[in-house]
């Protein structure tokens, strides 16, 4: 898959929720991912692969210093978020560009559905929780380095 870069468009886009949970879906999924993993990202989200759906996949960083197994994160909402992460972020749309989103929480707790449809809930925290909010801005066709303009006002 290739990755769409900024200012394409598509990640202007608000994707549209997953409905259909079949084989076809998981192919994309694992293609994401893959691609995800070949340009040392820890999450992409479907518009950045020119796809307009509801769904992102991530790795977490783990406290050993190592990653979680893929993570496949469709239609999500975060339930609650507390704290203030400042952090450095990027993305893969654009590559070398990093910089701190001041409106990022330290703490969310997600919904989302996983894979095959089931429904999940899980907190995220710090590097983890400020990459599944950057993927949901793409959901929400928001792009960061538009989302640090509008910080920055």
């Amino acid at each position: 898959m290739n990755i769409v870069k900024y200012p394409n468009p598509i990640l202007n886009e608000v994707c549209e929720k997953v409905n259909a949970f079949d084989s076809t879906l998981a192919c994309l999924l694992n293609n994401m991912v893959t691609t995800m993993l070949e340009n040392d990202g820890i999450g992409l989200a479907a518009n950045q692969v020119g796809i307009n759906a509801r769904m992102f996949v991530m790795i977490e960083y783990m406290k050993s210093g190592t990653f979680s197994l893929p993570l496949d994160i469709i239609n999500p909402e975060i339930v609650e978020s507390d704290g203030i992460a400042y952090l450095k972020e990027g993305c893969l749309s654009a590559p070398g560009t990093y910089m701190i989103i001041a409106s990022r929480a330290n703490h969310i707790r997600l919904r989302y559905q996983n894979r095959f449809g089931r429904f999940m809930e899980k907190d995220f925290y710090g590097i983890n929780a400020v990459c599944v909010q950057h993927e949901m801005d793409h959901l929400d066709g928001i792009f960061f380095l538009e989302k640090w303009k509008k910080d920055d006002d």
